[in-house]
């Protein structure tokens, strides 16, 4: 291992970036020489926070066969950085610049699991280990993709720690016009192009349009991703006469989950990240509904995600709606104090690991293990 070993982490997608920044600055401490490569919207969101980033220009495909371009920029920007490791992570779908240094690189290689089982083999060469968040994830992973995997917990939760949640939930609130008797119910939604995912969001508003008891708005939150879902969403927002506060491309995701009284989304990670804002926090600031009213948004889950019911639920974190019928008593009763504080206490069972020096000890160790 050379004196001061270099190491190449990259992302792709939001969530990915969470990760990349603990992971970066840990290893900078380290003494390694760091350098971070990105594809957009990860790129831009680095950038706006003043990290310096190797920009990869070559936007993500669908199919290996379309792969030709994508691993010929791979291949040179490994010959420019010359890394000892790769640290790569994770995107669901196609393949991207994640995919194409794990399928070109020359040294070893590691990739940062955010998701239970997220495996993207889109160009047939997996990592040569995963860090994921936890036993479920080492099983499911082992067992669907026949990868190696060790739990380490999540990177990007580290930095949960240093956040003043209380002034978030504050803030957020206030962006958001939510009076002091007032809820606020969140959806977090991911990509429309999910089957069964717009009926969800449909049942969604039909079931906060029907609520009664106390007075509540909806705030709308679309994944980086898929921006322009919320000119439709607003649309039909809008035609049931419902308050809303669109938050799409406003502040963090961080910030608005603080803020919400109930977050529902189908399956995003975003569901797990309020989980341990809620650990971090002084006071309870809310629960989670996971939405799944729609039988082709559940095949879906099982067929990418190997399960319909979200593992953190085993643990009481939140709830799971698969009857539209019955949507609209679900968020009733996410509403109620007793069962935002019930998950409150729960979330502070959350596990609680040091995940950056674990990957490093992992990273140092191989590095070691092969010179």
């Amino acid at each position: 291992m050379k004196s001061i070993p270099k190491i190449l982490l990259s992302a792709r997608d939001p969530a990915g970036v969470g990760n990349v920044i603990p992971l970066a600055q840990y290893f900078k401490e380290e003494g390694f020489d760091v350098q971070i490569a990105a594809s957009e919207p990860a790129a831009g969101i680095l950038h706006s926070m003043d990290i310096n980033v190797i920009k990869f220009e070559i936007p993500h495909v669908q199919h290996k066969k379309d792969a030709s371009l994508l691993n010929q920029m791979s291949r040179e920007l490994l010959q420019t950085v010359s890394p000892d490791a790769v640290i790569v992570s994770l995107s669901s779908f196609g393949a991207g610049i994640d995919e194409a240094l794990l399928a070109t690189a020359e040294v070893p290689t590691f990739a940062v699991q955010d998701f239970w089982g997220d495996v993207n083999l889109t160009l047939d060469v997996p990592a040569g280990l995963y860090f994921v968040i936890d036993d479920y994830a080492v099983r499911l992973s082992k067992e669907r993709w026949g990868v190696k995997a060790v739990a380490v917990g999540g990177p990007k939760y580290t930095l949960y720690s240093q956040m003043d949640i209380l002034s978030m939930r504050r803030k957020g609130r206030y962006l958001a016009g939510v009076g002091k008797n007032e809820c606020l119910v969140g959806w977090f939604g991911q990509s429309p192009e999910i089957p069964g995912h717009e009926d969800v969001f449909l049942d969604m508003i039909q079931a906060f349009s029907g609520l009664s008891g106390q007075r509540c708005k909806l705030l709308l939150r679309e994944h980086p991703k898929f921006l322009e879902a919320h000119y439709a969403h607003m649309g039909a927002i809008n035609d049931l006469g419902i308050d809303a506060f669109d938050a799409t491309e406003n502040e963090s995701s961080e910030q608005w989950l603080a803020a919400c009284d109930v977050v529902i989304t189908p399956f995003s990670l975003c569901g797990l990240d309020h989980a341990y804002l809620s650990a971090f926090s002084p006071i309870p600031i809310g629960t989670v509904l996971y939405a799944m009213t729609n039988p082709e948004i559940r095949d879906f889950s099982q067929q990418i995600a190997g399960f319909v019911r979200f593992p953190i639920l085993e643990r009481g974190l939140g709830s799971l709606v698969r009857d539209a019928a019955e949507f609209k008593n679900y968020l009733q009763r996410s509403l109620q104090p007793q069962v935002k504080e019930t998950y409150f206490e729960l979330s502070k069972q959350m596990r609680m690991e040091n995940s950056l020096n674990k990957i490093y000890q992992y990273v140092i160790n191989t590095l070691k293990n092969t010179e």
